[in-house]
This record gives C-alpha cells, structure tokens and sequence, in this order.
C-alpha cells in the first residue's frame, strides 16, 4: 500500500488507516 507514506514512515501506521478508509 503506497498510502503507508502519507502517514508519515512509521510502518506500521499505515495499517489503522486503512481500516478507515475502509
């Protein structure tokens, strides 16, 4: 998932994110 970046390069803070998205 390339919108891992947006959230700033933690790595794993991509994966709450998404959820979100979603």
């Amino acid at each position: 998932m390339v919108m891992k970046n947006h959230s700033g390069g933690g790595g794993d803070d991509w994966i709450p994110e998404a959820l979100q998205m979603l």
